[in-house]
Order: structure tokens, then sequence, then C-alpha cells
């Protein structure tokens, strides 16, 4: 409740340690960009244990972790529903190299779920510049839930822009919906720099399903502003996958890019449309594919589908 810091209209400012136990907290103003549910500075440490953090209905964001770069932040999201423009919004407060915040994030079994806006995933947006990339490693997220009528939806970052990735792993039971560009762990991916060792592994019953240009690990693998990105070891394992065009079990797209290996395994694709492939949807054209391996996909025959 007011008063309110003059940056934001914040329902809690952390710069301590907040322990939430199975409770629902809200934010039911709305400051343009600015207001969060909970928003965490340096040293802040956060721990939420099911319940719920809302904005209002097209509100602003749920979770923000702002660093200076004096003292860890650390968020621990262990089940629950994280609902938002953006869930989680990772910022940091300078580019300059002598800032180097530390923060740390740790879900478990998440809820996410979006207003029909795009961009929604655990990242929104990864919002880096060239020269000046976000650097993600080692992210596992288990037993995810996404629903959004919105473009562009992945568990991990749904625009990873100006971002080098490593060692990210979705896995358990995985249940993702929504428009255009959904995947399992990437989304719009066109100025991403290089990702390596990208997993997607679902129990029985788990699913992605989207519209157009859907993949199992990234929904599109293309060139944007002229980057040529480093991609390899995407895999894919016991999901469903379905979209009415440009599905792939791999990426919905393959144009301009090289992949060094593809593992795909006990995947369904479901697609009426010509563009569906065990590894891609749709062949754009100057691809190079290395190392790709299958075994028991239903829904396609080539590892690439119909050019487009």
């Amino acid at each position: 409740q007011p008063p309110y810091p003059g940056y934001a209209n914040n329902t809690i400012t952390n710069q301590g340690t907040l322990i939430i136990e199975n409770a629902t907290i809200e934010n039911k103003t709305s400051k343009g960009g600015a207001s969060y549910v909970i928003d965490n500075y340096a040293g802040a440490n956060l721990t939420i244990n099911e319940g719920a953090v809302l904005t209002q209905s097209g509100g602003d964001i749920a979770i923000r972790m702002f660093n200076g770069g004096s003292g860890a932040i650390n968020v621990t999201i262990n089940g629950g529903e994280i609902s938002g423009y953006r869930a989680v919004w990772i910022q940091l407060a300078s580019n300059a190299p002598a800032v180097a915040p530390i923060m740390n994030l740790t879900i478990n079994n998440p809820a996410l779920d979006s207003d029909g806006y795009a961009y929604a995933g655990l990242f929104g947006i990864t919002e880096g510049e060239a020269g000046k990339e976000n650097v993600i490693t080692n992210l596992t997220i288990e037993n995810v839930t996404i629903n959004t009528t919105g473009a562009i939806a992945a568990a991990a970052i749904a625009y990873p822009y100006y971002t080098t990735l490593e060692n990210i792993t979705v896995c358990g039971d995985i249940a993702i919906k929504g428009g255009d560009y959904t995947s399992g762990a990437l989304a719009y991916t066109r100025r991403c720099v290089d990702a390596k060792n990208i997993t997607v592994s679902g129990n029985d019953g788990s699913y992605i399903t989207g519209a157009n240009t859907v993949g199992g690990v990234i929904s599109d693998i293309q060139t944007n502003g002229g980057i040529v990105a480093n991609y390899s070891n995407f895999s894919v394992s016991g999901v469903t996958i379905t979209g009415a065009k440009k599905v792939g079990g791999i990426s919905g797209i393959i144009c301009n890019q090289t992949l060094n290996g593809a593992t795909v395994k006990n995947v369904v694709l479901v697609s009426s449309d010509a563009h569906v492939g065990i590894v891609a949807g749709a062949d754009g054209g100057n691809y190079v594919l290395n190392d790709a391996t299958y075994s028991n996909v239903t829904g396609a025959t080539e590892l690439v589908g119909a050019s487009y």
C-alpha cells in the first residue's frame, strides 16, 4: 500500500529476507512499466513456498531482481503461481564491466501465466546488446506449466536477445501452450548468439502446443542482424508437439544456420501441414545439420519438412 517508492508501485520492496508460505500477494495498481509485486534489491533473499504472486490483469511484473553489484540476490520459487506481463525480471543496474552482480534464481514446479502478451516464459526477454551479451548457464526447470494465447512462449527464455546459453534443461511434467513461436526451452531466437546442450525431457502426458512455428527445443533456427550462432547438442524426448504449420521435433524452422547435434526420441508430432519434420518443420534453405539421431518418432518421416 502507499506510500510507494518514487520509481514504481511496489507491493513489497525486499532488501532483507522474505519467506512466503502458501499465501497470495497481489499488486492491483499500475504505473506504466513500473509496478512490481515483489521488488528485490542487492542482498535480498526471497523464498516462495506455494501460493501466488500476481499482478492485475494486463499488469506489469510479478518479481523483479535488481542488483547494483553489492550482495547477491537469491530467489527460490517452490511451486505456486507467478503471474504478470513478465513473471520474473532479472535486471542489471549497469552494463559497466566493473559491475558484476550475482543473481541466483531457482524454480521448482512453476505455473507461469500470461494475459495474452508476447514473450511468456521464465525469462520473457534477456535483453543484451552486441559486445555486451547476456550469459545464462546451468539452468534447470522441472515440472513447468505455461498457458498463454500470446505468441513467443517457452519454458526457459521467450526471446534470448544477444544472449549466450549453455546447459539448459526443461524436464518432468511439461505443459506448454502458446501461439506462434512456441517451444519447450527457447522461443524467438533470431538474435541468440550461442546455445549448446539444450535438453527438453518430458514425463508421460507432456506436451508443447502452439500455432505456427512450434519446436520441441527451440521455435526457430534462423538469422537476424547477420548473427551466425553456434547451436549444438539439442535434444528432446517424451513430448507431444502440436501446431498448425512448421512443426519440428527440435525446431519449427531451420534457415541460414548450422545445428551440430540433434537427438529426438519418443516424440509425437501433430500437424496436418507439409511443414513438419523430425528435427525441423520447415526448410528455409542454406542450413547445415550434423549428427542428427532419432528413434520412436511419429508424425513425420523426414528430418526436415517442406521448404517455404
